[in-house]
């Protein structure tokens, strides 16, 4: 019979249950793993009969946390169909609950509800507990993010649009009038949202339209405060079911004129020679020393550059030394780019405070790189730290907004490689 685990996370996750033989017989979710679990073990003989009979099978507990509750529901869904457990009585059919369908793989994206899940190139966001509020959801985010809903597309000038396009609810990319990158930033948007990025997104949009009301564009700054209403009404609703208590936190893009300022701006207070056109991020991930990994992310005229990401698998000994493990991807990484004589960046930022700065600056130093300008954020107050000064450094909001932004990019892909990690080891 399984134990009782101990020192369970509060944090939202998934829990997997195993029997003798290692198979898993049972995956749940959880706003509160530490609650969730924990329930099992009280009142021992007051289940029912399945759950009773679930409990005596399993010999092992295994459990994985995630960033939100959305994000929980996600991954069990998703291994509930790998792996059909035993006692899951749920979810093990794609219909079973509906899922917003945005097809990113097409030309011009479309938005829609459906209850299949395909391997097409699509993003799904789901499952919905309840497909009513979804749909009520869906038909006021049209308004705000009208993509287009219709399955098929005529790039035309000639043609006629549908009532979706007189009633605003679509940009009309079949007429052939819109231009892509509009539209794509619709969808970038959009996916935003549907990720949990609504409140940041409604704080970012309370600044446009305090910036509106300054310059007088007062009908500009009352669309901008129409438009956070029924934002703010969306999640409210959305905070009514259990699939969205937690609304993870993302940056939406800026274009690319604000990005340039905010570049000359973190140019100008670092007191650099020109603005910093490619910065190098890294972050390492780890619980208890475990499965500890480490990231770098590139950024050009602050967008990022993917194809330029890195991840490494600590090499240091199984231990809580976050320091030391910073100091082995930075002299690893660097190692190599002197060794194969590739381009240095023009900024190096670290997510740490000023001993990761020290440490940082110590290695570049010992591989004669020391030239290469590097600074620290620490996450606590947010405060951005510079080598031979013990002060924060004060610099303008833009250009905070855009070091936080290449800063929490590099903990989510880090933090992304060593879940991958820890699934992998806690399934096998």
């Amino acid at each position: 019979m399984i134990q009782r685990p101990k020192n369970l996370p509060e944090q939202p996750g998934i829990y997997l249950m195993k029997n003798s033989k290692g198979e898993i017989v049972y995956i749940g979710k959880a706003a509160s793993l530490r609650e969730r679990v924990g329930s099992y073990f009280r009142s021992p003989g007051t289940h029912g009969a399945r759950i009773e009979k679930l409990l005596s099978d399993a010999t092992e507990l295994k459990y994985q946390t995630t960033d939100s509750e959305i994000a929980a529901i996600n991954l069990e869904c998703e291994l509930i169909k790998k792996y059909h457990p035993k006692y899951n009585v749920q979810l093990r059919d794609d219909k079973k609950y509906p899922f917003v369908k945005v097809t990113v793989q097409e030309e011009y994206p479309a938005i829609s509800v459906t209850r299949k899940l395909k391997s097409n190139g699509s993003k799904y966001y789901g499952p919905y507990t309840s497909s009513k509020k979804l749909r009520e959801t869906l038909k006021i985010m049209r308004i705000f993010f009208p993509l287009r809903s219709c399955r098929c597309i005529r790039k035309r000038a000639s043609h006629r649009p549908c009532l979706n396009y007189d009633l605003k609810q679509c940009l009309g990319p079949c007429t052939g009038q819109v231009k892509k990158r509009k539209y794509q930033n619709l969808v970038n948007e959009t996916c935003l949202f549907l990720e949990g990025a609504g409140e940041k997104l409604i704080r970012q949009l309370e600044k446009k339209m305090e910036k509106a009301s300054l310059s007088l564009k007062f009908e500009e700054a009352m669309k901008l405060r129409d438009k956070i209403k029924s934002l703010n009404r969306i999640i409210e609703k959305e905070k009514s079911t259990p699939i969205s208590e937690i609304m993870k936190v993302a940056h939406s893009l800026r274009g690319k004129r604000g990005v340039k300022e905010s570049l000359v701006l973190l140019g100008n207070a670092l007191g650099l020679s020109s603005p910093p056109r490619r910065i190098e991020a890294f972050d390492i991930s780890n619980i208890m020393g475990k499965e500890a990994v480490g990231a770098m992310v590139v950024f050009e005229q602050g967008e990022p550059i993917k194809k330029d990401y890195r991840r490494f698998k600590i090499k240091l000994s199984s231990k809580i030394d976050d320091y030391g493990m910073m100091r082995e991807i930075i002299r690893r990484h660097y190692g190599r780019v002197k060794q194969e004589g590739r381009r240095h960046p023009e900024l190096i930022l670290i997510d740490g405070g000023e001993q990761h700065l020290n440490l940082a600056t110590g290695v570049l130093k010992e591989l004669g790189l020391e030239k290469i300008p590097v600074i620290a954020i620490a996450k606590r107050l947010e405060e951005v730290f510079i080598p031979n000064k013990r002060e924060p450094l004060i610099i303008p909001d833009s250009a905070l907004y855009l070091i936080k932004r290449i800063r929490d990019e590099a903990h989510r892909f880090a933090l992304a490689f060593h879940r991958q990690l820890r699934t992998k080891k806690m399934l096998s």
